[in-house]
Protein backbone atom coordinates (compact mmCIF):
# COMPACT_ATOMS: atom_id res chain seq x y z
CA UNK A 1 0.00 0.00 0.00
CA UNK A 2 1.01 3.39 -0.64
CA UNK A 3 2.78 5.72 1.93
CA UNK A 4 -0.48 7.60 3.12
CA UNK A 5 0.90 10.98 2.88
CA UNK A 6 1.52 10.23 -0.65
CA UNK A 7 -2.22 8.92 -1.60
CA UNK A 8 -3.45 12.57 0.09
CA UNK A 9 -1.41 14.33 -1.92
CA UNK A 10 -2.74 12.51 -5.36
CA UNK A 11 -5.86 12.59 -4.53
CA UNK A 12 -5.49 16.38 -3.63
CA UNK A 13 -4.27 17.13 -6.81
CA UNK A 14 -6.52 14.83 -8.33
CA UNK A 15 -9.33 16.80 -7.05
CA UNK A 16 -7.59 20.18 -7.96
CA UNK A 17 -6.93 18.91 -11.35
CA UNK A 18 -10.55 17.89 -11.93
CA UNK A 19 -12.08 21.03 -10.76
CA UNK A 20 -12.19 22.84 -13.81
CA UNK A 21 -14.23 19.88 -15.29
CA UNK A 22 -16.99 20.67 -14.01
CA UNK A 23 -19.36 20.54 -15.89
CA UNK A 24 -18.03 18.55 -18.57
CA UNK A 25 -19.45 15.69 -20.11
CA UNK A 26 -17.93 11.86 -20.94
CA UNK A 27 -18.39 10.77 -24.66
CA UNK A 28 -20.48 8.08 -23.15
CA UNK A 29 -23.12 11.10 -21.80
CA UNK A 30 -23.09 12.26 -25.65
CA UNK A 31 -23.93 9.04 -27.24
CA UNK A 32 -26.32 8.66 -24.88
CA UNK A 33 -27.97 11.75 -25.78
CA UNK A 34 -27.93 10.25 -29.83
CA UNK A 35 -29.28 6.59 -28.22
CA UNK A 36 -25.45 5.43 -29.82
CA UNK A 37 -23.12 3.33 -28.19
CA UNK A 38 -19.93 4.89 -26.61
CA UNK A 39 -18.11 1.93 -29.28
CA UNK A 40 -20.52 3.58 -32.14
CA UNK A 41 -19.63 7.56 -30.76
CA UNK A 42 -16.20 6.81 -31.00
CA UNK A 43 -16.09 5.37 -34.53
CA UNK A 44 -18.39 8.02 -35.99
CA UNK A 45 -16.27 10.63 -34.08
CA UNK A 46 -12.94 9.08 -35.82
CA UNK A 47 -14.08 8.84 -39.02
CA UNK A 48 -15.43 12.40 -39.15
CA UNK A 49 -11.82 13.21 -38.45
CA UNK A 50 -12.06 14.70 -35.24
CA UNK A 51 -10.48 12.11 -33.24
CA UNK A 52 -7.41 10.27 -33.94
CA UNK A 53 -7.65 6.51 -35.19
CA UNK A 54 -6.15 5.56 -31.66
CA UNK A 55 -6.43 6.56 -28.35
CA UNK A 56 -9.14 9.35 -27.51
CA UNK A 57 -7.09 12.63 -28.42
CA UNK A 58 -8.51 14.95 -30.59
CA UNK A 59 -6.73 15.53 -34.13
CA UNK A 60 -4.41 18.56 -34.22
CA UNK A 61 -7.43 20.50 -36.20
CA UNK A 62 -9.59 20.80 -33.03
CA UNK A 63 -6.69 20.76 -30.78
CA UNK A 64 -6.69 24.61 -28.94
CA UNK A 65 -10.28 25.08 -29.83
CA UNK A 66 -11.69 24.38 -26.36
CA UNK A 67 -14.03 21.66 -26.81
CA UNK A 68 -12.02 19.06 -24.62
CA UNK A 69 -10.36 19.17 -21.15
CA UNK A 70 -8.63 15.60 -19.37
CA UNK A 71 -10.11 14.64 -16.22
CA UNK A 72 -7.91 12.35 -13.91
CA UNK A 73 -9.27 9.21 -12.18
CA UNK A 74 -7.25 7.52 -9.57
CA UNK A 75 -7.64 4.15 -8.10
CA UNK A 76 -5.62 1.26 -6.56
CA UNK A 77 -5.07 -2.01 -7.67
CA UNK A 78 -5.93 -5.03 -5.86
CA UNK A 79 -2.60 -5.44 -4.40
CA UNK A 80 -2.96 -1.71 -3.17
CA UNK A 81 -0.83 -0.06 -5.12
CA UNK A 82 -2.22 3.53 -6.20
CA UNK A 83 -2.40 3.74 -10.52
CA UNK A 84 -3.89 7.27 -12.16
CA UNK A 85 -5.18 8.21 -15.54
CA UNK A 86 -6.53 10.63 -17.66
CA UNK A 87 -9.77 11.03 -19.64
CA UNK A 88 -10.84 13.01 -22.26
CA UNK A 89 -13.86 14.96 -21.14
CA UNK A 90 -15.94 17.50 -23.76
CA UNK A 91 -16.40 21.08 -22.87
CA UNK A 92 -19.77 22.79 -22.75
CA UNK A 93 -18.74 24.44 -26.36
CA UNK A 94 -17.63 20.77 -27.13
CA UNK A 95 -20.90 19.48 -26.68
CA UNK A 96 -22.13 22.06 -28.16
CA UNK A 97 -20.07 21.85 -31.56
CA UNK A 98 -20.58 17.87 -31.05
CA UNK A 99 -24.90 18.33 -31.32
CA UNK A 100 -24.31 21.06 -34.66
CA UNK A 101 -22.15 18.66 -36.03
CA UNK A 102 -24.30 15.44 -35.55
CA UNK A 103 -27.19 17.60 -36.56
CA UNK A 104 -25.55 17.76 -39.69
CA UNK A 105 -25.57 13.68 -40.19
CA UNK A 106 -28.78 13.07 -39.48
Amino acid sequence: MENLTTVVEELAKATRHNEKTVGCVTTTDIAKMYNMSTKDMVSFLRDIGILTPKGMHLTPKYIGMGLTLERQCVHFSLEGQMKSHTYLVWTQKGKSFLKELIGKYN
